[in-house]
């Protein structure tokens, strides 16, 4: 009992997970020495925490933690860092997939250690002892002594676990015969505290001890441009406090001393119930104190305190210096009233700390600080913003809903077939079950997003499943420009990362190549058949609706004499709706299609179509010929009605199930290809999208809704949607681009209606229930609710279309390979049908407004011959020549590349400084300067701090040589390894 020892070789580390059961086991993403975040399998067993390459954890693990004499930290967003009080240790950051799930993981480690079982120990002796009068540890290995001596021995255990370290780093136990000969036998590692002897040493001595932890995060914030330095941030725990018996909150105050007085510099955001403790006594005190920095003399005091009685008791004080904060090390809390130990604060000053330049939500904006003159000598005031969309959430989750919609739909009617004969059934098959796996990933996926409350997806997220919906680092960054003595006026364009299957990979390509590769497996003629099926579903199902809605019309009217007089309009117009729908029924493909259908049924179902319909229709329509009726005609005419409705109802029906069977019967010869995987692709990467469109037309909408031209514009013409890629033609990159020009294509069959809305404060997005969007899963009718304040020049015409526009240009070192090598056949088609559309688009601008194509034809000359040299080389001039034009044309302008940070960063500012130089005259030779002013201090920098936390680019000096001068940071500015 005098002493205790902790034993273990590398053998035994590595074998000791893969026996009995563990605590937790998930994957993790850890930052690396390096700076970039890998995902590692993390396993948590005893007070031993492992980390491994994959699940396989009978393998060797990459590294281990001894958890004693340690502290966990929660971070920004669904990050934790784990600290180690020993020189020279460096905390180690972790990220978890959610929240709920990084606080799941804190809470599991702070159990995990001896001394937080030995604290839960002498938590559980206090209470039974103030029940019973007695001590019940009296008979077991612990001495018998007073609590606040065990409270002084833990102290002393954290001043030993100071001497050595708590990290074990498990070497590979396979190495080389060179390596073996040359390196050492390395001894079994040894891990001592003493369990039994009396404290001493005096604990002040630990709350005076500096780390290494404390001087790199002070490092890392005095080298972040971003952070104000006169701002420590500081988020504080404590561990082993001593709770009267029915308090389970407590209270914390940060004081300074100020004159001789203790003056309050801050106090958590803890509410009326205060902070809960846990059971161990363990408490975080949340958010982290950001309070200004002060002499380093200063004293500092911490006042923990609970409600008893109705009234503040005090629990316990700690004092120290402002420097002793900065070092990090646990500060003791003392009992004013007996002298005891009350528990250890243990303090970590952020390395990344909440300040409001980096915190999700928070607007970003940077002034650039030159002297900027028009011609006209007029200086002018430049300010860059970037703000996250309002529009991320609501789009996808109303999306992820409407997949919910369509794919129960589906089911409903593979159901209602019933079972087929030959392969038509096994295509019912596959698809029913693909529609089931779909389902339950969105039944996982809203409840996900359920829980999310930030408009913003990490760069680091983008390959994580849960978030595969989201677009990836999606902002609106608006340049607002003011002269002296004329209005201000600004520039937006959307940035974010590609719209694409990040987690689900690009082994078998994208979009573009599988789509390609389904309809090669097709014949042509299957290929029109199945569009052509589509079409009838949508005619028939929009025909039947109609006809039901006038039948409904008429039993109300029928049944008003005063309403007579428009039965003679119903009557004429359900004589045509049947005629209308008799011809369709007729069609020849039609037929034949219902033929086919009948084939693949065991058991006869559709009967003599046409005659369901004339039946009912032949005794409805001679009898509203009258112009008066009695009660019996009415009656008569009434259930003529009623059955004429069942008989259209049903007739739609029966088409739509024959249609789809024949639709599983060409679908049914395609092999080699799974078509659930091709369609739940799509939505993944049209839900990006359509969260794209939405952000870009409302920050258009926003900024011109007073412009009468522009919004009879969007209402003739439609919305002009420019996305330029900055996406390379090789390796993932290139089936990147794949998904995203089919996500281009999409967009452009969805629709937007203006709704005037006197509730909404601003742009409000629905889906609108269509008969498009039961057949077709991205052909939608977006509502945009407007508030009334915006609706000045909305008239009749309210529906808008979107023209998509895909201009794409790899400007990276993957793109030289790819120049070289002529892999650019992908990124010259895209364009050259872009080119086509937007070609189209301006010769109807120039045609609805003349005047303005005096400007736009040369623009439109200049854009086509850079995209032509832009087939050959790197052409920068494509983006300005494009982006000019698009804004010209009162177009919407998004900018991506990979994660929408880098190569994002490097065009929009380059856009910027060319909108400076063409719309208000700043002289070209500026243009480096402002380029390297606002890459090295302006908002991009800030959003790639955001992002991951480093506030570099990710270039190395190879990337840098291969991009294009113009798109080049400033030095010093790049080198983060974390895309």
């Amino acid at each position: 009992q005098s002493s205790a020892m902790m034993r273990f070789n590398d053998r035994f580390l590595a074998r000791f997970p893969a026996g009995g059961d563990i605590d937790k086991a998930d994957f993790l993403d850890r930052r690396e020495d390096k700076g970039g975040m890998l995902r590692r399998w993390v396993v948590l067993k005893g007070n031993l925490l492992y980390c491994f390459k994959d699940r396989d954890i009978a393998k060797e693990p990459l590294f281990c933690f001894v958890l004693e004499g340690y502290a966990v930290v929660p971070e920004d967003s669904t990050m934790f860092s784990l600290g180690f009080h020993c020189p020279g240790a460096r905390p180690v950051l972790f990220r978890a997939f959610s929240v709920a799930e990084r606080d799941t993981w804190i809470t599991l480690l702070r159990d995990a250690s001896y001394e937080s079982q030995l604290r839960a120990l002498l938590d559980l002796e206090r209470r039974l002892t103030s029940l019973t009068g007695q001590s019940s540890l009296a008979a077991t290995f612990f001495p018998k002594r007073p609590v606040a001596e065990m409270e002084r021995h833990l102290a002393q255990r954290h001043q030993d676990l100071d001497r050595s370290s708590s990290v074990v780093e498990v070497k590979s136990l396979i190495r080389t015969r060179t390596d073996t000969a040359s390196r050492p036998a390395r001894p079994s590692g040894q891990l001592s505290g003493s369990h039994s002897q009396p404290l001493t040493g005096a604990m002040p001595s630990v709350a005076r001890r500096r780390t290494s932890l404390g001087d790199d995060s002070l490092k890392a914030m005095s080298s972040n441009p971003f952070i104000d330095a006169s701002v420590l941030s500081v988020t504080i725990s404590c561990q082993g406090l001593p709770l009267p018996p029915g308090v389970e909150n407590v209270f914390l105050s940060v004081q300074a001393d100020k004159g001789g007085t203790w003056a309050e510099i801050y106090r958590p955001d803890e509410g009326p119930e205060g902070n809960f403790v846990a059971p161990d006594g363990s408490v975080a005190f949340m958010p982290p104190a950001n309070f200004a920095l002060v002499a380093p003399g200063t004293s500092i005091r911490f006042v923990v305190r609970a409600i008893r009685a109705g009234a503040l008791e005090e629990i316990g004080v700690a004092t120290c210096t402002l420097d002793e904060v900065r070092a990090q090390a646990p500060v003791l809390l003392v009992n004013a009233a007996t002298r005891e130990a009350a528990g250890l604060l243990m303090l970590h000053c952020n390395a990344i700390p909440e300040s409001p330049a980096i915190r999700s939500g928070e607007l970003l904006s940077f002034r650039l600080p030159l002297q900027v003159f028009t011609p006209s000598k007029q200086r002018l005031t430049i300010t860059e913003s970037l703000a996250e969309s309002p529009y991320l959430l609501t789009t996808t989750r109303m999306l992820v809903l409407h997949y919910q919609r369509f794919d129960s739909e589906l089911m409903a009617r593979m159901q209602t077939i019933g079972t087929l004969r030959g392969s038509a059934e096994n295509a019912r098959l596959e698809m029913l079950s693909a529609a089931a796996g779909r389902l339950e990933i969105y039944r996982d996926h809203l409840a996900f997003l359920e829980g999310l409350d930030a408009n913003f997806k990490s760069s680091a997220s983008k390959k994580h499943r849960n978030v595969e919906m989201l677009t990836t680092n999606l902002h609106v960054q608006t340049l607002d420009v003011k002269a002296e003595d004329a209005p201000a006026r600004a520039y937006s364009a959307v940035t974010c990362g590609a719209a694409t299957a990040h987690a689900r990979g690009y082994k078998n390509g994208g979009l573009r190549m599988l789509l390609g590769q389904r309809a090669e497996a097709l014949t042509a003629a299957a290929i029109k058949d199945l569009e052509r099926c589509d079409l009838l579903r949508v005619t028939i199902q929009t025909h039947s609706r109609h006809t039901c809605m006038d039948l409904d019309e008429l039993c109300d009217v029928i049944r008003v004499p005063a309403k007579w007089p428009a039965v003679a309009q119903l009557h004429r117009l359900l004589g045509r709706r049947c005629s209308e729908l008799l011809s369709l029924l007729s069609n020849e493909f039609l037929s034949g299609s219902i033929r086919q259908a009948e084939a693949s049924r065991p058991v006869k179902q559709v009967q003599d179509l046409e005659v369901a319909i004339m039946v009912p229709r032949n005794e409805l329509l001679p009898g509203l010929a009258a112009s008066s009726f009695s009660d019996d005609a009415i009656e008569r005419l009434f259930q003529a009605a009623q059955l004429l409705r069942d008989a259209v109802v049903k007739v739609s029906e029966d088409v739509q199930d024959s249609l789809c069977i024949r639709q599983l019967q060409i679908l049914s010869h395609v092999t080699g290809f799974a078509p659930e995987d091709i369609e739940y692709r799509n939505d993944v990467v049209f839900s990006q999208a359509l969260s794209i469109l939405t952000t870009a037309f409302a920050s258009s909408f926003n900024q011109k809704w007073d412009d009468r031209a522009f919004v009879a514009q969007i209402t003739t013409l439609g919305f002009l949607l420019h996305i330029e890629s900055l996406l390379s033609t090789h390796g993932d990159e290139l089936h990147m681009l794949e998904d995203f020009s089919q996500a281009a294509i999409d967009l452009s069959a969805v629709q937007i209606e203006l709704v005037p809305c006197a509730e909404a404060t601003s742009i409000i997005f629905e889906i609108a229930g269509t008969d498009a969007a039961t057949v077709y899963r991205h052909r939608l009718l977006l509502k945009a609710r407007i508030p009334e304040r915006m609706c000045a020049h909305i008239g009749d015409r309210r529906l808008v279309t979107v023209h998509a526009i895909l201009l794409t240009h790899g400007v990276n070192e993957m793109q030289t390979i790819a120049n070289s090598i002529g892999d650019t056949a992908l990124q010259d088609d895209i364009n050259a049908e872009s080119m086509t559309r937007l070609e189209k688009y301006a010769d109807d601008f120039m045609h609805r407004f003349p005047d303005r194509g005096i400007s736009i034809r040369p623009m439109l000359t200049n854009c086509q011959r850079q995209i032509e040299a832009a087939k050959r080389a790197k052409n920068v001039e494509l983006f300005t020549a494009s982006e000019m034009l698009i804004r010209e044309l009162n177009g919407g302008r998004v900018t991506c590349c990979k994660s929408g940070k880098d190569r994002t960063a490097m065009a929009v500012t380059l856009e910027e400084c060319n909108l400076l130089i063409f719309k208000h005259g700043v002289d070209a030779s500026m243009l480096q300067l402002m380029l390297d002013n606002l890459r090295g201090k302006g908002v991009r920098r800030q959003n790639v701090w955001k992002n991951i936390g480093d506030d570099r680019y990710a270039f190395n000096t190879l990337q840098i040589y291969a991009l294009p001068v113009l798109l080049r940071p400033p030095e010093g500015t790049y080198g983060s390894s974390m895309t």
